[in-house]
């Protein structure tokens, strides 16, 4: 039997690795979501991610991300069943998705609701709940009220997070006469987080110990010179008379 190399290993490693992340590029939902600084007017936060406001379903999981919005999924346009609506005049309010565990991810699709909606977005990710970590802030298109409207999609490195948070500000669309934050639908591409190997240390490698054979030859030698300086040493007076 073969054995593999160190870089045979590697690069099977490696390919392994992109087969992986080719592969789990699916759509991911959360599922649970807390409302907080912004009490709900109209539908259930769940709205934002239970499908209930798409006119095409897809699985959780196992459908492929990029193909499922070539095909430009609308929203129902149904703000009982199918849409988040905050208080009506507060254009400010925070929303937290529990992905239900942590996940990795690379890419958020945003249904901006076309009557009220976000114009500024701030997210942030946490693994437990409580410290949060900034991911960046984004500044989603304003959409004509009730006109068919894609979502949009925004990239991000691939981290690896079970919470996120949306803190929305300036919550308004061009054409509205009330203001409200505002949620269509979310979604998330799963995406492979990649891993990131320590530095590997060469060991530390001492000084050569001699045999012990090398010991008795060293010290053979050293006993040879000794006496070969000492019989010079004698012959030296005679050589002088």
């Amino acid at each position: 039997m073969r054995l593999l190399t160190g870089a045979a290993l590697g690069a099977l490693f490696a390919s392994c690795l992109a087969h992986t992340a080719v592969s789990a590029a699916t759509i991911i939902r959360p599922t649970s979501a807390t409302v907080l600084n912004n009490a709900t007017a109209s539908g259930s936060i769940a709205n934002a991610f239970n499908m209930s406001g798409l006119t095409m379903p897809y699985s959780a999981g196992i459908t492929d991300f990029d193909q499922y919005f070539a095909r430009t999924p609308a929203p129902a346009h149904n703000p009982n069943s199918g849409e988040w609506i905050g208080t009506v005049g507060l254009t400010t309010g925070q929303v937290t998705f529990d992905m239900g565990a942590a996940v990795g991810f690379d890419r958020l699709a945003l249904w901006n609701e076309d009557r009220f909606g976000i114009t500024q977005l701030a997210l942030s990710t946490s693994l437990d709940g409580v410290v949060f970590t900034p991911l960046g802030s984004f500044a989603p298109g304003d959409n004509t009220y009730l006109a068919s409207y894609r979502a949009e999609i925004f990239s991000f490195a691939p981290l690896e997070a079970r919470f996120v948070r949306f803190a929305m500000s300036d919550c308004r669309q061009t054409a509205a006469s009330l203001r409200a934050c505002a949620l269509g639908e979310v979604a998330f591409r799963s995406a492979v987080v990649p891993v990131v190997q320590p530095p590997v240390t060469p060991p530390v490698v001492g000084s050569a110990v001699p045999e012990p054979s090398t010991w008795a030859m060293m010290l053979m030698g050293f006993g040879a010179i000794g006496s070969i300086v000492r019989q010079a040493k004698r012959r030296r007076p005679l050589a002088s008379t």
